[in-house]
């Protein structure tokens, strides 16, 4: 049940099970997911860059009158984006599964969602997992609301433990992923610039259609400044998970510094 705690004889563990309600929790995976969605957006663009340079490619060799595919197959994409996008679903999971920890059943799910996350990222980094904490709840069982954050909290320490490995990681890829996506936006507007032209050439021209692309390289112009926060990010998932799993830390707190972080990124995006 929500935000409500269970009777204790105890003055202080009754105080301690009430010490964090649901909702800031809620907030806290929510904030979670938004913010990995900053280190998903390079898989994400890089995608969608080689879709659109597959369509426009196909689009210019109609218009020039030379064989064309409708459907047709799409250039392969990077091993090295295609890991963190694996990585990035699995942590996003964990964050889906925090909104959700209301429950022993709830708790499990979360377990299993943070054993995901350091499965993916070990297996993405060649390395053994990390040991389990906490005890894995098989059965679904009641559980006191002082237990229930408690069992929450061990996961959040595994999966701390992954997200400093990740940090570095996402450090040493960095430049590789911005020059991903900048080769992936060349090959696009090389095919773009090709309609446009053969469009020109054969009185088909439309002020439309070059709005329409001018605006797709300036949302991917938008995305790769995002991407390029993907270290903050981890770093931010990092902090907040410290300021929870401090002794007198909370999830208002961790809440209020992905939030800070999440805000940094909307006026970078603008700027």
């Amino acid at each position: 049940m929500k935000n409500t705690c269970a009777t204790f004889m105890a003055v202080s563990l009754f105080l301690s099970a009430c010490s964090i309600s649901q909702e800031p929790l809620t907030k806290f995976g929510e904030a979670t997911e938004k913010t990995v969605g900053v280190l998903a957006a390079a898989s994400k663009a890089e995608a969608e860059m080689r879709l659109d340079a597959s369509v426009a490619h196909q689009s210019c060799n109609y218009l020039q009158g030379q064989p064309f595919t409708l459907g047709g197959s799409i250039q392969k994409g990077s091993d090295l984006l295609k890991g963190q996008a694996g990585v990035a679903r699995a942590l996003t999971a964990y964050a889906k599964a925090l909104q959700e920890a209301t429950d022993a059943e709830g708790v499990k799910a979360l377990q299993e969602a943070g054993d995901g996350f350091v499965s993916s990222l070990a297996e993405d980094l060649e390395l053994a997992a990390a040991p389990e904490v906490g005890v894995v709840l098989n059965a679904v069982i009641l559980l006191s609301e002082a237990q229930r954050i408690r069992e929450i909290k061990m996961v959040m320490a595994r999966v701390q433990a992954s997200l400093l490995a990740l940090e570095v990681r996402v450090k040493e890829d960095a430049q590789e992923v911005d020059r991903l996506l900048i080769a992936a936006q060349s090959r696009w507007e090389q095919s773009a610039r090709c309609v446009l032209s053969a469009s020109r050439r054969t009185g088909s021209s439309s002020d439309g259609l070059f709005r329409e692309y001018d605006a797709v390289k300036r949302q991917w112009q938008a995305e790769r400044k995002k991407a390029s926060q993907a270290l903050n990010a981890v770093s931010s998932l990092i902090a907040a998970h410290a300021a929870v799993l401090a002794d007198d830390g909370d999830f208002d707190a961790g809440l209020a510094n992905l939030n800070n972080f999440l805000e940094s990124v909307e006026t970078a995006k603008e700027n």
